[in-house]
C-alpha cells in the first residue's frame, strides 16, 4: 500500500475549518437556547401558580458543567421532575441539529420525564425565538448517522 499522507507539519498548518470557533459558536447558541427555556419553563410555572417551582428550575450546566445528560431541570405543575434537552438553531424547525448516543440512551431511559425543546430561529440580539415541544424518548427513525468511528489497525 502506498503512503499518501501529508508531514505532519503540513497536515497542522492546514486549518480550513475553524473547529474551536464552531465549537464556541454552537456553545454560545446553545446557552442562549438553554436561557430561553428556563425563562420560559419559570414563567408557565408562575402562570400555574407554582412560583415555588418556578424558582427551583436551573440549568444543569451550573450543577454538574457538561457532564450531565440534559440542559435543563424543570417541573410540572405538579412537582414531576422534567429532564429538558435544548436543541437550539438559528434556522428553521426542521433545521438538522447534533444529538449523541448518549442523548437518545437517556431520552429512552427517562421516557417518562424526558422532553426536547426544539429552539429555533433564535434571534441572539432579541433573545427571542420558537420553541417546539417532544415529550418522550427520541424516535430513531428521526436520526441520520453523520459520524463514524474508525480504527486503524498495526500490521
Amino acid at each position: 500500500m502506498k503512503d499518501c499522507g501529508k508531514p505532519t507539519n503540513e497536515f497542522l498548518n492546514n486549518k480550513n475549518i475553524d473547529f474551536e470557533g464552531e465549537e464556541k459558536k454552537n456553545s454560545e447558541l446553545g446557552r442562549k437556547g438553554e436561557d430561553i427555556v428556563i425563562d420560559y419553563e419559570k414563567t408557565t410555572l408562575k402562570q400555574k401558580g407554582r412560583e415555588d417551582l418556578a424558582n427551583k428550575v436551573c440549568s444543569t450546566r451550573d450543577i454538574g458543567g457538561n457532564a450531565e445528560r440534559f440542559d435543563v431541570l424543570s417541573y410540572d405543575e405538579f412537582g414531576n421532575e422534567k429532564y429538558i434537552e435544548v436543541k437550539t438553531t438559528t434556522g428553521r424547525l426542521n433545521s438538522l441539529f447534533h444529538i449523541s448516543e448518549k442523548e437518545v440512551e437517556f431520552s429512552h431511559q427517562y421516557k417518562d420525564k424526558y422532553y426536547l425543546y426544539r429552539v429555533y430561529y433564535l434571534n441572539a440580539k432579541t433573545m427571542s425565538a420558537y420553541i417546539a415541544i417532544k415529550q418522550g424518548p427520541i424516535d430513531r427513525e428521526m436520526l441520520k448517522s453523520v459520524e463514524y468511528v474508525c480504527r486503524i489497525s498495526e500490521k
